[in-house]
């Protein structure tokens, strides 16, 4: 995987699995949970680092709809949802998918 020091989302990353927070799905991506945040939140990041969408290869691409929709059916079993929202906040410096 390519990390790029200094870039928060790339530390996070290399971290998989060592608290039980941070967890991968498929090859290229990881989801974790934000933490004091005010809803139910969770964040899919690229494991390698990407700064936009048109840098994901093929496989990145392909998973990416499959890890959507895993997350999104996690967070609508969560008690109290009533909508789940998926947005890209990418503000970071650097930034990262």
């Amino acid at each position: 995987m390519s990390h790029l020091s200094g870039c928060l989302c790339c530390e996070i990353a290399s971290q998989l699995n060592e608290d039980d927070r941070i967890f991968p799905l498929g090859s290229g991506w990881s989801i974790n949970s934000r933490v004091g945040h005010e809803r139910p939140a969770l964040v899919i990041q690229s494991v390698a680092h990407r700064e936009r969408l048109t840098d994901l290869d093929p496989k990145e691409r392909e998973e990416l709809g499959r890890v959507l929709a895993l997350a999104t059916e996690h967070v609508e079993r969560m008690p109290g949802v009533e909508k789940v929202y998926v947005s890209i906040w990418n503000e970071n410096t650097p930034s990262h998918v």
